[in-house]
């Protein structure tokens, strides 16, 4: 069963988004990567709170200021395991690490489940241009309809 670890953090006072960026993306994400039991990072930056469920059934009280919730996916938990170990095997150097740089909130593995929307039936082929039934592909054929040939 896949599983994610959710991470969610906001930037440590001193450090500006573009710097934090430059970093995570010119870095940290590399450093990520190289681990070849991890299948994808997606950061998922926070642009506003939201006070209430959809439709307004429940009030939203946000506990912690946040930046961003990052999405580490891995195939299942071993995989997830294996990831924990390969680090321990291979440390990030702590100057290329988050030390300073995120200030974490929470850390959580989760499992998965998803559910999307039915893509929609596809639309009813369109006649062709010029034409109906019988007409060849690309319309009626040269001086059937339209307008008369330019005089010579």
């Amino acid at each position: 069963m896949t599983v994610k670890a959710l991470v969610g953090y906001d930037l440590m006072p001193g450090i500006t988004p573009e710097e934090y960026d430059r970093w995570l993306w010119e870095v940290h994400v590399p450093d990520i990567l190289a681990n070849p039991y991890i299948e994808k990072i997606v950061f998922n930056t926070v642009i506003e709170a939201v006070p209430t469920t959809s439709g307004g059934a429940a009030s939203v009280t946000q506990a912690v200021r946040l930046y961003r919730i990052a999405e580490m996916h891995y195939r299942d938990l071993e995989h997830y395991r294996k990831y924990r170990e390969w680090f321990e095997q291979h440390p990030i150097p702590e100057e290329r690490g988050p030390k300073g740089r995120s200030d974490f909130k929470f850390y959580l593995l989760c499992t998965v489940q998803e559910a999307t929307r039915a893509p929609p039936p596809p639309a009813p082929p369109t006649p062709p241009a010029g034409g109906g039934a019988g007409a060849p592909p690309g319309g009626a054929p040269p001086g059937a309809g339209g307008p008369p040939p330019p005089p010579t």
